[in-house]
């Protein structure tokens, strides 16, 4: 980390964590979000019966909507606007 990284992270209060590399254990929540974005991919898949091919028009066609769904720490509005 170079100094003036540092400096901002200090200035903006960020607190950062670093993990072990190569560990996705230490990194529950991203995980349990590329968990999330697969399985709701592989279960559109199934249902409208695609080949493995349309994998990422499913996933960008899930985001899509993640994205216009409300959440909680938007209370009044959404990730989209």
């Amino acid at each position: 980390m170079s100094a003036a990284f540092l400096k901002f992270t200090d200035d903006c209060g960020i607190v950062r964590c670093h993990g072990t590399r190569n560990q996705p254990q230490q990194n529950g929540v991203a995980e349990r979000a590329n968990r999330t974005i697969s399985d709701h991919a592989t279960a559109m898949l199934v249902q409208s019966k695609l080949p493995a091919s349309f994998w990422k028009l499913a996933v960008s066609a899930y985001m899509h909507v993640w994205n216009q769904l409300p959440t909680v720490p938007l209370p009044h509005s959404t990730p989209y606007t």
